[in-house]
C-alpha cells in the first residue's frame, strides 16, 4: 500500500512504533483515485476594477484515451442505450471505471476483472444508478442528454490512476474499538491520520476511493446502508441502529465520490456520496443492488 510507511512513521512519532504496528494490522486496502491533470495560470480581472490580482492556478484534466477510467466529462455508453433519467430529468454522470485497469487490485475491490462501470446520480436529488457494460459490448462517446439545463451538469473531465492506500474503520464501529485500547490512543490515531491525509491525499482536493473502509463525514456509512436497505434510515430507534451495526460488515464500498473543487461539485456542505453494495452481490456483479448514501458536514 502506498504511503503506508509514511503513516507508520507519523503514528510512531505520535505514540510508539508498537502502536503503529498494531494499528496498521487493522488497515484495509482501498484504491485511491488520483486525478491526472496539468496546471494553468489564468489572469483574474482587477478587484473592483482597480486592484491588480495574482493569476489563479487552475487544474485541467489530461486527455482521456477511449475506454479508460475517468471522473466527470461525458461517458462512453453502449450503442442504442438511453441516458438514465429520474422523474423526467437526466441523471448526472459522475464516473466511468474500466475494471481492467483495476485488475491488480481485485483482492481489494472484489470487482470483476473486465467490463466498465458507469456511476450516475440524481442532480439535486438522492437517487443513484450504477450500470455494468461487458467488454464484448462496444462503447461509444455519448452526448449530453436533452433536458440537461444546468451549467454544471457536465463536470470537468479528469483521467485517473489507481493507487492502493490503507483505510480504517469508523470510530463508531467495533472494528475501531479493536484497534484502540483507550480514548487517548484513539485521539492520537485520529490526529496522526488527519495529518497523514492532509499531506498525502488532500492535495488532490478530494478523496475519491474504491474499496476499503469509507471515509465517513458523519456516522458509519455501512450501518447507514443497512438501515436504508431495511427502510429504517429515518428511525431514531436505538435498538434498530444497534442491530444494523451488527450486520454492517456485510457491506462493501463500491465508490466514494467526494466534494471536489476540480470538478466544480459539492454535495451539500462539503459532503460525500458513497455507493455501497452487499459483498455477496458485489462478488456476483449484481450492481442493481447498489445503495447510495450522502453525508455532509
Amino acid at each position: 500500500m502506498k504511503y503506508q510507511s509514511e503513516l507508520e512513521a507519523i503514528l510512531s512519532s505520535k505514540v510508539s512504533a508498537r502502536f503503529a504496528t498494531k494499528v496498521l494490522a487493522h488497515a484495509k486496502p482501498g484504491v485511491f483515485l488520483r486525478k491526472q491533470y496539468e496546471t494553468h495560470s489564468v489572469e483574474q480581472p482587477p478587484l473592483f476594477g482597480m486592484f491588480k490580482r495574482k493569476p489563479k492556478n487552475i487544474r485541467r484534466g489530461l486527455r482521456v484515451p477511449p475506454g479508460k477510467s475517468r471522473l466527470g466529462g461525458l461517458p462512453e455508453l453502449p450503442e442504442g442505450s438511453t441516458w438514465p433519467v429520474r422523474e423526467g430529468k437526466p441523471m448526472q454522470f459522475l464516473a466511468q471505471i474500466n475494471c481492467v485497469q483495476l485488475a491488480e487490485y481485485r483482492a481489494h475491490t472484489l470487482l470483476p476483472d473486465s467490463g466498465t462501470l458507469h456511476f450516475f446520480f440524481e442532480e439535486d436529488g438522492s437517487e443513484s444508478l450504477v450500470t455494468m457494460t461487458p467488454d464484448s459490448q462496444p462503447l461509444l462517446p455519448a452526448k449530453a442528454p436533452a433536458g440537461a439545463n444546468s451549467p454544471n451538469f457536465v463536470l470537468p473531465q479528469f483521467p485517473v490512476e489507481f493507487i492502493s492506500v490503507p483505510t480504517f474503520p469508523h470510530s463508531d464501529t467495533k472494528e475501531f474499538d479493536a484497534m484502540m485500547s483507550d480514548e487517548v490512543k484513539a485521539e492520537a490515531f485520529n490526529a496522526a491520520h488527519d495529518l497523514w491525509a492532509r499531506k498525502y491525499l488532500e492535495p488532490q482536493y478530494a478523496r475519491h476511493q474504491i474499496g476499503g473502509y469509507p471515509q465517513a463525514v458523519q456516522g458509519d456509512v455501512w450501518t447507514e446502508c443497512e438501515m436504508f436497505s431495511n427502510n429504517h434510515v429515518a428511525s431514531t430507534d436505538k435498538k434498530l441502529w444497534e442491530q444494523a451495526a451488527s450486520r454492517a460488515s456485510r457491506w462493501r464500498l463500491l465508490l466514494q465520490f467526494d466534494t471536489d473543487d476540480d470538478l466544480n461539485v459539492m454535495w451539500g456542505d462539503a459532503g460525500t456520496i458513497y455507493y455501497c453494495i452487499p459483498e455477496e452481490d458485489l462478488r456476483a456483479s449484481n450492481f442493481d443492488k447498489v445503495y447510495s448514501i450522502a453525508q455532509c458536514c
